[in-house]
């Protein structure tokens, strides 16, 4: 989905800013990771920050 909104689509950037699941992949590449690896680490700061 567009990972910002919810609304099921991987790569329709409806808004400037929204991520997307390429912006995901591009980001675990950076590091070795897949985008799933990327997402579960940016799903586990989430929490961290919400505390």
């Amino acid at each position: 989905m567009c990972l910002t909104c919810g609304c099921k689509m991987p790569n329709d950037r409806h808004k400037p800013g929204d991520i997307i699941w390429d912006d995901m992949e591009k980001a675990g590449k950076n590091w070795e990771l897949t985008g799933k690896e990327a997402l579960e680490n940016l799903i586990e700061t989430a929490k961290l920050a919400k505390k």
